[in-house]
């Protein structure tokens, strides 16, 4: 997911847990996956759903399950957090272990990965995506087939039903919830024979390494990264619309104009599917958790009854096309310095960095702190926060966004000096 984009996720949140963020003494379970994390502030981002995030902090009191304490998760983990009832902190924070029905076999991330590299010959393997569509569309584990959990559950099994030898593996979004167990229930009550189940699920899958693929959908209507790993010569004969030309063998050079934002969703096609998964892992290790592939690439574009468009392919990313809101670079946010009247300047860096130097009108909440203080905050005013560093303020950027702040962050850092001088970097 990029990735993340790459890096998108769901989560059916409990109507109570908002009344709970907003002022209710009960605590609340939540679960999703983690966007980003600050182990040095004691805070993450927890991914809930595709478009709401939530600011996690937790104290020497939490509790960590099946985790070696904070150094123990990663990017794109699925996690499970017990809030307090103080509504800031963490009680718990666990791994997800979702159930498995009995007659159902848990299949490990390996044993899917070999189930898909080497099929059994002698009988049909189904792997199924029981996410909402747009989840699909977006990420899913290549080779999978879309039923969502909606239709199932009206035992609207569709071509499945042709073949009740066949073997089945359901996944979910694999953040602890009962859907896919539920599915693997009702596929044995319809006379499935052999039922598996992926208990990790896309999460899981992502977070481990593994390369989603992204269906023709997305690439239309998702507004990603395109890009085309075969030559110049291919690629003008035909390649999908807004795709940008990169060879893979020239890959690596391209690094330094990659969108600025680390969250943009990438998409990739080559020649093959091995080498748009090679070149998709190589663009991970930069950063970028949204990082998807187009299997089939251009052939199976034009087999989805597509257009290819024809002529050479972009060279360069625009980078303004990837922003989607949000951030903003030094210049812009120097601008924003000289707008008081209209913009609040929140410093969610520590305390210790805020005594160092700050700017005088500045609110200064630090980060763990967001939680309990953002309504200090005045909703008529637009807020431009800046961090630690970028990813810090856009973990503030997040949750004041979830929070309906008008709310920008600095894509970059501030460094104070002598006599209130600063420079924005």
């Amino acid at each position: 997911m990029d990735f993340k984009t790459g890096v998108c996720l769901k989560l059916l949140l409990a109507t109570a847990f908002s009344i709970a963020l907003s002022g209710a003494a009960s605590a609340e379970v939540v679960r999703g996956t983690v966007k980003s994390i600050a182990k040095d502030l004691r805070a993450l981002t927890l991914q809930t759903s595709l478009e709401s995030v939530l600011l996690i902090v937790w104290d020497s009191r939490t509790a960590w399950n099946g985790i070696s304490k904070p150094a123990g998760i990663g990017p794109d983990e699925a996690l499970a957090v017990d809030i307090r009832q103080d509504q800031a902190v963490a009680a718990s924070i666990s791994r997800i272990k979702p159930p498995v029905p009995a007659g159902v076999s848990a299949l490990s991330l390996d044993q899917l990965e070999e189930s898909l590299k080497n099929p059994d010959k002698m009988r049909t393997v189904v792997l199924v995506d029981i996410r909402p569509p747009d989840f699909f569309d977006r990420a899913h584990i290549p080779g999978a087939l879309s039923l969502p959990l909606s239709r199932l559950e009206k035992r609207a099994f569709g071509r499945l039903s042709e073949n009740k030898a066949a073997r089945l593996i359901f996944y979910d979004e694999g953040l602890g919830e009962d859907s896919v167990a539920r599915v693997s229930e009702l596929a044995l009550k319809a006379g499935f024979t052999d039922v598996s189940i992926l208990p990790e699920g896309a999460a899981g899958w992502h977070s481990s390494g593994r390369i989603l693929a992204s269906s023709a959908r997305f690439l239309r209507k998702g507004k990603p990264v395109i890009i085309d790993l075969r030559s110049p010569e291919a690629a003008s004969q035909g390649h999908i619309e807004g795709a940008v030309n990169f060879p893979v063998s020239g890959l690596k050079e391209k690094q330094g104009i990659f969108p600025t934002k680390k969250q943009a969703p990438i998409v990739l096609y080559g020649g093959s599917d091995s080498e748009a998964a090679a070149a998709a892992a190589t663009i991970r290790k930069w950063g970028y958790r949204n990082v998807t592939i187009f299997p089939g690439g251009a052939e199976a574009w034009l087999n989805g009854a597509e257009v290819l468009q024809t002529g050479p392919a972009e060279h360069f990313i625009d980078n303004s096309a990837t922003a989607h809101g949000g951030y903003l670079f030094p210049k812009d946010f120097e601008m924003a310095l000289l707008s008081p009247q209209m913009v609040e300047i929140v410093d969610a860096r520590s305390a210790a960095e805020q005594e160092k130097g700050s700017f005088p009108l500045a609110i200064k909440i630090p980060l763990p702190d967001l939680p309990k203080r953002y309504g200090e905050l005045n909703k008529e005013k637009i807020q431009v926060v800046f961090g630690s560093n970028p990813e810090y303020a856009e973990m503030a950027f997040d949750f004041l966004k979830s929070r309906g702040y008008r709310v920008n962050y600095l894509i970059g850092a501030v460094e104070f000096g002598k006599e209130g001088k600063y420079a924005v970097k």
